[in-house]
């Protein structure tokens, strides 16, 4: 546990410092968002920045309708992975946070989600829909219109100066980030991105695709 928490620690610090370059290329206008980048390897690499106490207490699950591996979405690498990490993150610690509120009531096990489909309202089939979906508590009508006004964070709600940070990467991506409110309690975070070349053919029979794949990570044991 003490050497996965090393690994994690030193990978976090190169992020950090290639998030850092990435701010400074800004002033260079060295920002490229036309290029291919694997969602797959962008989740896989927020992950391993989410923390092992995080880990043990919130399980994750990841589903896609055509197999996440081969899912790849225009854009810059960098940027996205940073758009990513913000809504896991935040849904990591929105679950984890409402598990331990004793006066939530809460009966779910503190998830974290993340589904991958073909857009569905994108009529040209060139957009992905990545939903981000966390177990949590009801919020009220304020707490949520709060949820992506800057310098506003609620530790229920999980989100804070990062969102509309988030939301201005996934518009200069030609895509769009919107939320709604989880029935049960919670928040769902829809991120749609422009897919490096395009969809399969719909299934006009209604069954679903033979490349559809999914993986779960459940609280870790201490």
């Amino acid at each position: 546990m003490l050497e996965k928490s090393r690994v994690g620690i030193e990978q976090g610090l190169e992020r950090t410092k290639a998030i850092v370059a990435k701010v400074r290329g800004y002033s260079r206008n060295q920002t490229r968002r036309d290029r291919t980048v694997s969602l797959k390897t962008t989740i896989d690499n927020v992950l391993t920045a989410i923390s092992p106490d995080l880990q043990r207490t919130v399980a994750f699950k990841c589903e896609s309708v055509e197999g996440i591996e081969g899912i790849e979405v225009l854009g810059d690498a960098l940027e996205l992975e940073l758009l990513m990490r913000n809504l896991i993150k935040n849904a990591f610690e929105a679950a984890a946070s409402a598990a331990s509120d004793s006066t939530s009531g809460a009966q779910e096990v503190p998830t974290v989600s993340v589904r991958t489909q073909p857009d569905p309202t994108d009529k040209t089939d060139r957009s992905v829909l990545i939903t981000i979906e966390n177990t949590g508590l009801q919020m009220t009508n304020a707490a949520f219109n709060e949820l992506t006004t800057p310098l506003i964070t609620t530790k229920a709600a999980g989100h804070g100066l990062g969102v509309p940070i988030a939301i201005a990467i996934a518009e200069a991506s030609g895509g769009r980030l919107t939320f709604f409110e989880r029935p049960q309690g919670g928040v769902i975070a829809q991120v749609r991105l422009l897919r490096a070349g395009s969809y399969p053919s719909k299934n006009t029979a209604g069954t679903e695709s033979s490349s559809s794949s999914h993986y779960d990570i459940p609280p870790q044991a201490s």
